[in-house]
């Protein structure tokens, strides 16, 4: 009997296993079905909103000298682009990978009319509607874009399911992450290439890192090798991500909870996260040195590329205490348009620059901001135990801000929507998991809440589309700037060269009046941003170009005397001072100035010339 009840034993757990293992295999693909079907369902909202850029054109700031004018790019993949991609910075940035991904670019999408050939040179028929660069084919750069923006949303999705546990909340996050109005900027600009690559492998690390997370130490050595590969190739694509270091000591605390100490009482209803083993803090220290070494070695290869180009000259005429106030405005001004997101432009002009704020208007608008980021941020640390993912949204935050919130002034914008491209990632967990915890709470506010983020997606994914339709060319993008932002001289200034490459395009077509008629045009925008911004070295020089074209040197001198005094470190104004003292007979002045351009232009390819 003894025997027989036995085997009756073994057969009844080897049924209760088989049906245990038959059931897992079903969550299994179910849940691979699932988590198939919304990866697709988020490409397919990327694709619906971006598509209309495959029809779009380069536009006149920042993509010449990141493609169709630069010496290096338009050759494509070349033994000799591949080693300045490596080897050398231009145009005052270090990014070896979004180097390398414009040559792809040029590769695939350019037509063989003659790639790099001078406009005016052709003689082949220009198309009606032709805009400088479109013999590279800006509708697949473009379009490559959105596939990585698509794929960097795919990435975010899996990377929180795989270390928070939470399906939903990981989908709402990266739902709003791509179709929010505020990454068009990113994905919509050629030039903003580097913000969608270094996305994806921003992305990628995360999920390795929750990866190696599960079996940490040496045993999880050929994991932590891939967690560091992923950080140097996004290294590679842009700078802003020396940050991420510090952003994986944060997830170190929630979701993953791998400090032993940590959290214990948080509230585990809105956490379904897996346990990931402990660590103690010198331990999770110690494995972020490596990370933390390749952040540092690339912040000083950037600083010095971008003291070599000049382009943190800005820094010096600004105090610190007014960027750092700056900085505290643009902080707030960045949630008001995460939650209000209209009124958006390719540039917001520093109100010092152009004279809109005087130094203690902005500086009492920074005392005002620094309050209130200092009262939140004392809020998420109250509420640390028992809702940790606020103060990691918070932090993540306010700490992948640094690089690009004006600290170090680089360039005349006061803030812009691309810097929102990764940050904003933390406010968006801010808010989904809140959400979670209080319908955790009140069940029966299940449904209107998910009314309320249907609604939203469906608002945010219509301003989304009707932004990107503003990106179409140089026209549509800098006069929809002048219109949303009054005073934007920046734009005024842009909105000028396209007139100019338009008077170019006239010129080649050998219509002279309309020639004449752009570059009138194009002088008009150029008088309008010196005027609204009398300290801006670009709006001068062009200015200072525009009269120059009429052969008008004594009106152009005064104009490029103060774009060189505003921008000494500038190769090409003294190269501009040059030809107009060449022009107006004072053969010594125009030598000094030579001299002093070809002294720059040294020191500058000392540091980007990879020849």
């Amino acid at each position: 009997m003894d025997g027989i009840s036995g085997e009756k034993r073994s057969v009844q757990r080897f049924t209760l296993g088989n049906n245990i293992g038959v059931v897992s295999r079903c969550y299994y693909r179910a849940d691979l079905c699932r988590t198939l079907a919304i990866c697709l369902a988020l490409i397919a909202a990327v694709g619906l909103i971006y598509a209309q850029t495959g029809y779009h054109h380069f536009i006149v700031c920042d993509d010449g000298p990141y493609v169709y004018d630069n010496p290096y790019v338009p050759m494509g993949l070349t033994s000799q682009g591949v080693n300045f991609a490596l080897t050398g910075s231009y145009a005052g940035n270090w990014h070896p990978l979004t180097w390398l991904s414009h040559m792809f670019d040029v590769t695939l999408y350019r037509t063989p009319l003659a790639p790099g050939a001078v406009l005016p040179d052709r003689p082949d028929p220009l198309p009606q509607d032709y805009c400088h660069g479109d013999e590279y084919g800006p509708g697949g750069h473009h379009l490559n874009s959105v596939v990585l923006h698509a794929a960097t949303a795919v990435l975010l999705f899996l990377a929180l399911r795989q270390m928070t546990g939470m399906l939903w909340s990981s989908v709402l996050v990266a739902a709003l992450f791509a179709v929010h109005p505020l990454r068009v900027e990113s994905v919509a600009w050629i030039a903003e290439r580097k913000d969608v690559l270094s996305g994806v492998f921003w992305m990628l690390t995360l999920l390795c890192y929750g990866w190696y997370a599960k079996r940490p130490g040496l045993r999880g050595l050929g994991r932590y090798l891939t967690v560091l590969v992923s950080l140097a190739l996004g290294l590679s694509a842009k700078s802003m991500l020396v940050t991420l270091p510090c952003v994986l000591l944060l997830l170190d605390v929630w979701p993953l909870r791998r400090w032993p100490s940590s959290l214990r009482t948080s509230d585990l209803a809105v956490e379904a996260s897996p346990r990931f083993p402990p660590c103690p803090l010198a331990g999770l220290l110690i494995e972020k040195l490596p990370l933390f070494g390749l952040s540092i070695g690339v912040c000083v290869l950037v600083a010095q590329t971008q003291i070599s180009a000049g382009s943190a000259s800005m820094s010096d005429r600004i105090p610190f205490l007014l960027r750092f106030a700056n900085s505290a405005v643009s902080s707030v001004m960045y949630l008001w348009k995460e939650m209000w997101p209209t009124q958006l432009a390719i540039s917001y002009p520093h109100p010092l620059i152009g004279g809109t704020l005087s130094p203690a208007e902005q500086l009492c608008w920074g005392v005002l901001a620094a309050f209130g980021l200092t009262l939140i941020t004392a809020i998420v640390l109250w509420e640390l135990q028992r809702a940790p993912y606020l103060a990691v949204g918070w932090f993540w935050y306010l700490g992948t801000l640094v690089p690009v919130i004006g600290l170090i002034q680089v360039g005349v914008q006061g803030m812009a929507d691309r810097y929102t491209y990764l940050p904003m990632i933390g406010v968006t967990i801010m808010g989904v998991w809140s959400a979670a915890a209080l319908v955790a709470r009140w069940p029966l506010l299940r449904w209107p809440t998910v009314v309320a983020v249907t609604g939203l997606l469906s608002v945010w994914s219509g301003l989304a589309y009707k932004q990107t339709a503003t990106w179409k060319d140089s026209f549509t993008v800098f006069e929809h700037a002048v219109t949303v932002v009054p005073g934007n001289y920046f734009a005024h200034c842009h909105w000028g060269l396209a007139y100019s490459d338009l008077a170019a395009f006239e010129d080649a077509r050998r219509n002279e009046t309309a020639a004449i008629k752009a570059r009138d045009l194009a002088g008009e925008q150029y008088a309008i941003a010196v005027k609204l911004a009398p300290h801006y070295d670009a709006a001068n020089c062009n200015l200072g170009w525009y009269y120059s074209t009429l052969e008008k040197y004594d009106q152009a001198l005064p104009y490029f005397l103060l774009a060189a005094e505003i921008n000494p470190n500038l190769a090409a104004h003294q190269t501009n001072l040059a030809i107009t003292y060449f022009n107006l007979g004072r053969l010594c002045d125009a030598a000094k100035a030579g001299d002093q351009a070809l002294e720059l232009n040294r020191k500058k390819g000392a540091h980007s010339d990879p020849r």
